[in-house]
């Protein structure tokens, strides 16, 4: 099996090996940097890989480009709020009863910095990175 890490000096996206049995959800993975990273694990045949979003619009876009990197059936959209901690705790619960695995979590999510604002859970503060507490 190759290896992850490459004693070669220089690094590219085509030393990475096959993804056959692994299963990734990335976080903002339906546009962006999010959809770059989802494009690119769809490219190396994973066994699956999750996009949360909250816009569902982005996933069917996101689908249909994704046809030119892979089998487009192996990627899921799940529609989330990350600001929502009350639907990040059921969406975590709901993917907890149904993967028998999770090999990687791509945190990814964000629209960058703008004004000040408070969350539905009253978290104040400027767009951010999260995926639950304590991300």
């Amino acid at each position: 099996m190759a290896s992850l890490f490459s004693s070669a000096s220089t690094w590219s996206c085509s030393t990475i090996p096959q993804l056959a049995s692994k299963v990734f959800l990335v976080t903002g993975g339906t546009a962006g940097i999010g959809f770059g990273i989802t494009a690119n694990l769809l490219s190396h045949n994973p066994e699956r890989v999750y996009m949360l979003s909250e816009l569902p619009e982005h996933a069917d876009l996101a689908k249909k480009e994704l046809q030119k990197y892979g089998d487009a059936s192996k990627v899921e959209y799940i529609n989330c709020d990350l600001r929502d901690l009350r639907q990040v705790d059921s969406t975590a619960k709901e993917l907890s009863s149904k993967l028998t695995r999770l090999d990687g979590l791509i945190c990814n999510a964000g629209c960058g910095v703008g004004v000040y604002n408070e969350s539905k859970d009253g978290i104040g503060g400027y767009p951010y990175h999260r995926f639950g507490p304590g991300c």
